[in-house]
C-alpha cells in the first residue's frame, strides 16, 4: 500500500513540475497551443482522474478497517471517498482553468 502512495506522489509531483513549465500563463491564447502541450495536459488530467476517482476508492475499499465493516458502512465508505475524489477532480479543473493553465 506504501509503494501506491509514494508511487501516486511522486506521479503529482512530476505532473506539476511538467505542468509548471508547459501551463504558465502567458500572453498567447489558448486556442494556438501545440499539440506537444495539449497532449501532455490532457494526459496529466486524465491520469489525475483515473488516481482520484478510480485508484483511491479501491484502495480504500481493500483496507482492513474498512473490509471488517458492515456492507452498508463499507459502501457509504466508498461512496464518500469518491464522492471527493470527483468533487476534488472538478475543483482542480476549475482552479486550472480560472488560472488559464488549461
Amino acid at each position: 500500500m506504501l509503494i501506491f502512495i509514494l508511487a501516486g506522489l511522486f506521479a503529482l509531483l512530476l505532473a506539476a513540475a511538467a505542468m509548471r513549465t508547459r501551463s504558465a500563463p502567458s500572453t498567447r491564447s489558448r486556442l494556438t497551443i501545440s499539440w506537444g502541450d495539449a497532449w501532455l495536459k490532457s494526459a496529466v488530467i486524465v491520469i489525475g482522474i483515473a488516481l482520484f476517482m478510480i485508484m483511491l476508492p479501491a484502495k480504500v475499499m481493500e483496507l482492513d478497517a474498512v473490509t471488517s465493516l458492515d456492507r452498508t458502512v463499507q459502501d457509504l465508505v466508498g461512496a464518500s471517498v469518491w464522492a471527493v475524489g470527483t468533487f476534488g477532480s472538478l475543483a482542480a479543473l476549475v482552479w486550472a482553468q480560472k488560472k488559464e493553465l488549461i
